[in-house]
This record gives C-alpha cells, sequence and structure tokens, in this order.
C-alpha cells in the first residue's frame, strides 16, 4: 500500500487527480468493471474549492462515485453539492451522527 503514502502529503486537489489514474491501474487492483469510489473526508475550510469541484467532477465522468464526509462546518453546502450530489454527502460533525456513519455509508454506497 506504499502508494497510497503519497495521499498523506499532498493537497485534496492534486489527490483527486492522483486518485483517477490509480483507480485505473490494475497494479493497484483496479478491475474493468469493478464500482470505484472516492471517499473526501473534509475537515476545515478547503484552500481550493474550485479545483476540488472540477476534479471530482472529472472523476464522476470517468465513472468514480465521490463521497464526501463532512467533519465540520466550514464549507458551505452549495460548495459540497457542487463536489457531489447531495445523497453521497454524509455529517460526521457530531460524535453521535459519527456512530451511525459507517451503517448510513453502506447503505448509501450499496443503493446507488
Amino acid at each position: 500500500m506504499k502508494h497510497l503514502d503519497i495521499f498523506h502529503k499532498t493537497s485534496i486537489v492534486s489527490l483527486l487527480q492522483k486518485v483517477k489514474n490509480v483507480s485505473t491501474m490494475t497494479k493497484y487492483g483496479a478491475r474493468n468493471r469493478a464500482r470505484k469510489v472516492a471517499v473526501i473526508f473534509l475537515k476545515g475550510k478547503l484552500s481550493e474549492p474550485q479545483g476540488v469541484i472540477t476534479n471530482a467532477k472529472v472523476l464522476s465522468k470517468n465513472g468514480i462515485e465521490v463521497f464526501v464526509i463532512k467533519m465540520d462546518d466550514l464549507n458551505s453546502e452549495k460548495t459540497l453539492t457542487s463536489i457531489t450530489r447531495q445523497r453521497n454527502i454524509l455529517d460526521a460533525t457530531e460524535i453521535k451522527s459519527m456512530v451511525q456513519l459507517s451503517s448510513e455509508f453502506l447503505n448509501r454506497l450499496c443503493k446507488r
């Protein structure tokens, strides 16, 4: 899993660019007909919201479904819904919501 190390040292914008490339490489486990998903854990105000929006749309156009898990309320709903559709945004701003998040995420992931 060393190929994921680069994700710890980069911005969300460049991370999303790398996700597109990595998700299509068989050496990292990609399969032709497998569903591809990107999950953005968002804590803090986006420094480059337009770059994130643009790259998330590129992922979507390439068959990669984008989910956002918001950890605080520093980004507007308009920004979040520009990144992905409303049903793919999950709220983890409170401790109680974090407990429910995993089952809710699985439900949304499995419903397409």
